[in-house]
């Protein structure tokens, strides 16, 4: 039997692959699909945990239905009915611990607003994000110093005067202006978007560690 917690981890590398993407992007077109991806991607790990352990206890909950339809998502009510009916102690420890652990994943505020925006983002309308754009200015500073003497006589008269002119300084590089584009969600402005989603997905590792730490799964070739 194949062990499906690659396919966990393959889950945290593509959220990892999306954020690194966000990180980047500079234009709306380019922030919105990478950012519904990883909001997905981030949301579905739970479920991969599912498929693994169904797998793992055996219970053979199926990839499609009685009529040949592929099921969309496999929850914890169907994995704990399975369980049941089974009669597999083992499987319905893991689903209780899961249920204890997932609901203190999404009491996690960050979480849950995340998790949120997922479901708004999958079935109403995009994500709501706003630029602010900073832009930085150098410019070229030339500073020039010169010196004048003057000789007096006893009675205050100008009996000698001089001006010497030093060489110019440059103490700047010359112009250049540098462009970084901050993203904020609409309804919480109080960090960027890259920082919010990279606290979901630590979350998230944290949340699939005590699992498999719990319940650790036998490694198969």
């Amino acid at each position: 039997m194949a062990c499906q917690l690659l396919v966990v981890q393959e889950q945290l590398e593509d959220a990892e692959y999306f954020l690194r993407i966000i990180r980047i992007k500079d234009t709306r077109d380019e922030m919105r699909p990478n950012l519904k991806a990883f909001l997905s991607t981030a949301r579905s790990i739970p479920d991969y945990i599912l498929e693994d352990y169904n797998n793992n206890f055996g219970l053979g909950i199926p990839l499609t239905d009685a009529s040949g339809q592929r099921q969309n998502r496999l929850n914890h009510d169907i994995f704990r009915k399975e369980a049941k009916n089974k009669n597999n102690q083992d499987a319905l420890k893991f689903i209780d611990f899961f249920d204890n652990e997932f609901k203190n994943l999404v009491n996690e505020p960050v979480v849950k607003f995340l998790f949120e925006k997922r479901n708004i983002t999958i079935h109403r309308t995009g994500p709501s994000v706003r630029a602010e754009i900073q832009a930085n200015i150098t410019e070229k500073i030339s500073i020039s110093e010169s010196v004048s003497v003057i000789v007096r006589d006893e009675a205050g008269n100008i009996k000698q005067q001089s001006h010497t002119k030093q060489n110019e300084e440059e103490h700047a590089q010359p112009s250049e202006s540098t462009i970084k584009t901050k993203w904020f969600f609409e309804d919480y402005p109080q960090r960027e978007v890259p920082d919010v989603c990279h606290s979901l997905l630590e979350k998230m590792k944290d949340f699939v560690n005590k699992i498999q730490g719990k319940f650790p799964i036998p490694h198969t070739a």
